[in-house]
This record gives C-alpha cells, sequence and structure tokens, in this order.
C-alpha cells in the first residue's frame, strides 16, 4: 500500500492506505476529527504542494467512515 501525506487545516499525518480517501479517513479516525465543507490534501510525495497531490473533499470521507461503521457508527 502506498504511503500519503495527509493535511487538513493545521493536521500533517503520514499513513498507509489503499487510496487517497482511506488516507483521510483514517487520519480523522486517528485524530479524533470530523470537518464540514473543507477539503483534505493529500500527497505521495510530501507536504509541499505538488501538482500531481490530489484534495479530497471531507462528504467522501465521512461517507467512507459510514461504510466502515455502518450509518449508525456500530458495525
Amino acid at each position: 500500500m502506498p504511503k500519503y501525506y495527509v493535511s487538513c487545516l493545521d493536521l500533517e499525518q503520514v499513513v498507509t492506505a489503499s487510496d487517497p480517501v482511506e488516507a483521510c479517513a483514517i487520519v480523522a479516525e486517528k485524530m479524533g476529527i470530523i470537518t464540514a465543507g473543507i477539503s483534505w490534501g493529500v500527497s505521495e510525495q510530501g507536504f509541499n504542494w505538488h501538482t500531481d497531490d490530489e484534495v479530497v473533499d471531507d462528504i467522501l470521507i465521512i461517507r467512507w467512515l459510514e461504510e466502515k461503521y455502518g450509518n449508525n457508527g456500530t458495525n
């Protein structure tokens, strides 16, 4: 699995995940945060911005977590 550099607001974490959305969800879960209306930056190269970095909308992160835990959070 690739290593991703995930950043959101003043948060920066490095995680291993299968894709950028999962990387963001792992960080959100690990840090105990959920954002609303904020995009997360994801890179395979480092925390500085690169032209091929991805921007993940937080609604995708929430959907990933809902699929993992179910809509009521108890899977």
